[in-house]
């Protein structure tokens, strides 16, 4: 049977859709349609219709295909190409292993810069508390052993998985407790890998061990949904302001059981910080990864006068900051790109955390060991500014940040 030009995106829940929707457009050009296919009615996006459009994307929740498997779906959908944003979830590596069982091709976009974390160390990237990952483990379990373990192991029997395959697979439950870093299984692994920047290109080879040129570096399209201009790149490497403003870059770590042990514990972080800034006449503000964007936890933010800062209004904030405080995330490269300083965090919790090149190779970086260091801020003349354009070429990716989606829908369509 001749396959349509559909192009299946599968993910956990709705709040990426952002990073497929791009490439709509794009990628109708060349005559394909998008429908993104998501498991969030069985646990993180619960309350989503059965189908619906966001922004003209067609989107389904799995309960649009009743009790249909996954193998089914790809059956009934027969689609051109299979389009993820991660594939070490084990739901995602076996929707990605029944469609490479059916010989269709499977792609891979990063959804971030992964080298602001430390990937070459081996162990977890996060501090890992064995009492608080175990919480997390039995908040999920039921879950896992309900739906997902049996929807992955059915894949392995259907497939007539390889003995090789199924120790992969107790170790990835190993490493997934640990939050260790580690290689990537068979599962994993997709027919087209797309990566932000230079940085990431050594880590796909050897975690993925894809060959070199079925890996392509696009570019960072948050650039432009945060809506960075060329003219903000290095707008302040030789200028320090002294403001009342201090931004602050935050990771979903509460959320995946690591670092803090529970919600007040990472309240009682930021309180100490935002205390402290206060004594110096000065304001924190923080960009919340979207895991904490709950109206719960929003409260414990605005209770503390802590201001949140939407993507919207990112970079204007940044500009307008004296210096950055930021824990390993994507977006913890943009205060670095436009030049100011940057703190990478190893207060309370965070005493022991480690972070990738990306960020302990920017000129202007150092690390936060104790508050008092706020008070004394930053001299211009301690930083080797002369180094900022090379550590730009490697970390920032290819310039004209809006054509990233062209750039992919051009190589996906030449692929396939």
């Amino acid at each position: 049977m001749k396959k349509n030009k559909t192009i299946i995106c599968f993910d956990s829940w709705t709040k990426g859709y952002y990073n497929f929707n791009i490439l709509s457009k794009p990628l109708k050009k060349f005559g394909y349609k998008l429908l993104l296919i998501h498991t969030g009615s069985w646990g993180h996006d619960k309350g989503r219709p059965k189908e619906e459009y966001i922004e003209k994307l067609l989107v389904r929740d799995i309960s649009y295909y009743n009790s249909k498997s996954f193998l089914d779906i790809l059956k009934l959908e027969n689609p051109k190409a299979v389009l993820f944003l991660s594939t070490r979830a084990f739901l995602h590596q076996a929707f990605n292993r029944y469609a490479r069982f059916l010989s269709i091709p499977t792609i891979h976009r990063f959804h971030g810069l992964i080298s602001v974390q430390p990937i070459n160390n081996k162990g977890s990237t996060f501090k890992f508390n064995f009492l608080s990952r175990l919480k997390f483990a039995f908040s999920v379990l039921k879950k896992n052993l309900k739906i997902i373990l049996p929807i992955y192991i059915k894949s392995l029997i259907i497939t007539k998985a390889e003995l090789k395959h199924w120790f992969a697979f107790f170790k990835e439950i190993i490493n997934k407790f640990t939050y260790s870093s580690s290689n990537a299984p068979y599962d994993s692994q997709t027919d087209l890998l797309f990566i932000y920047t230079e940085a990431d290109l050594k880590y796909a080879i050897d975690t993925y061990h894809m060959n070199k040129n079925n890996i392509h570096i696009v570019g960072n399209p948050d650039y432009s949904s945060f809506v960075l201009k060329k003219s903000d790149i290095k707008s302040r490497i030789n200028q320090i302001l002294n403001t009342n403003k201090v931004i602050y870059i935050n990771t979903g770590t509460l959320e995946e059981g690591v670092v803090f042990t529970s919600l007040n514990d990472m309240i009682k972080y930021y309180k100490n910080i935002c205390n402290y800034l206060k004594s110096l006449n000065k304001k924190l503000l923080i960009k919340l990864h979207p895991s904490l964007e709950k109206q719960s936890i929003l409260k414990k933010f605005k209770e503390l006068d802590i201001k949140i800062i939407s993507k919207k209004n990112l970079i204007n904030e940044i500009k307008d900051s004296e210096f950055a405080i930021v824990e390993p995330s994507t977006v913890s490269i943009l205060p670095a790109i436009i030049g100011i300083p940057v703190f990478l965090t190893k207060l309370g919790k965070f005493k022991s955390q480690d972070y990738g090149k990306v960020l302990t190779s920017y000129p202007k970086s150092i690390y936060l060991k104790n508050l008092n260091q706020l008070q004394k801020g930053f001299k211009t003349d301690s930083f080797k500014i002369d180094k900022i354009d090379n550590w730009l070429d490697f970390n920032i990716g290819p310039s004209e940040f809006s054509k990233m989606p062209e750039r992919t829908a051009k190589i996906i369509d030449d692929f396939l």
